[in-house]
C-alpha cells in the first residue's frame, strides 16, 4: 500500500483539529446556553453547578501567539477592556474560537499552496540527467531506478554485456555517444 505524503498527512491533521475545534465550540455555545437556561429559570434555580460539569470548555491561545490572539487577551482582560464590556461571556468564547478556526484554515491554505513543505538534506542537482546518472547510482539508487526503471547494478551488467559487440566498434567520421549514455537513452 502506498505510503501518504507528508502534505495529505499534515492536511488530514489539520482537518481533524478544525472538526475537534468546531465540535468543541458548539459544545460550548450548548453549555452556556445550558446555563442561562437554568439560571433564569426559578424551577432549576435549585440545581448544584458547584461540581463542574456545567462549566464550558475555554481554550487558550496556541502556541507560539499567532496574530490573532494578542498577548493581552487573557478571561482577567475581558473585564477591563472597553470593547469587550458589552460583550456576553458566550460571544467572547465564541470569538476565540472563531479566530482559532481562522487560523487553522489559515494554515490549512498555506500547506495547500506550498510547494515543498521541507527541505531536502543535500540539494537537488540541476543539470542534464543523463549526466548524473553515475551520481544517482553511487548516492540515490532510487532515482536511478525511477528513470532507468533498473537497479544500478543490473544497468552495470547489462552494459558489460553489450559493450563488445560489434555495432558499438562502428569506425566511422561520425563520433558515437559512449556506449552507456546510449544504453540510458533505450532505457529511458
Amino acid at each position: 500500500m502506498p505510503r501518504k505524503s507528508v502534505r495529505k498527512e499534515f492536511l488530514q491533521v489539520l482537518e481533524d483539529t478544525a472538526f475537534a475545534v468546531a465540535r468543541l465550540r458548539h459544545e460550548n455555545i450548548v453549555a452556556y446556553a445550558d446555563m442561562d437556561n437554568s439560571s433564569s429559570s426559578p424551577s432549576n434555580s435549585s440545581m448544584d453547578t458547584s461540581s463542574g460539569s456545567m462549566s464550558p470548555m475555554l481554550i487558550s491561545p496556541p502556541s507560539p501567539v499567532s496574530p490573532c490572539w494578542p498577548e493581552d487577551w487573557s478571561d482577567s482582560s475581558f473585564g477591563t477592556d472597553s470593547s469587550f464590556e458589552t460583550a456576553s461571556s458566550v460571544e467572547r468564547a465564541d470569538e476565540r474560537y472563531v479566530c482559532f478556526l481562522g487560523a487553522i484554515e489559515a494554515l490549512h491554505d498555506e500547506v495547500t499552496k506550498a510547494r515543498i513543505l521541507e527541505r531536502p538534506s543535500e540539494p537537488p542537482m540541476r543539470a542534464s540527467q543523463l549526466h548524473l546518472l553515475a551520481h544517482f547510482a553511487d548516492h540515490r539508487p532510487h532515482l536511478f531506478r525511477k528513470k532507468l526503471r533498473v537497479d544500478p547494478v543490473i544497468f552495470d551488467d547489462i552494459l558489460d554485456q553489450i559493450s563488445d559487440h560489434p555495432i558499438f566498434q562502428y569506425q566511422s567520421n561520425n563520433k558515437q555517444l559512449p556506449i552507456a549514455i546510449q544504453l540510458a537513452i533505450f532505457l529511458n
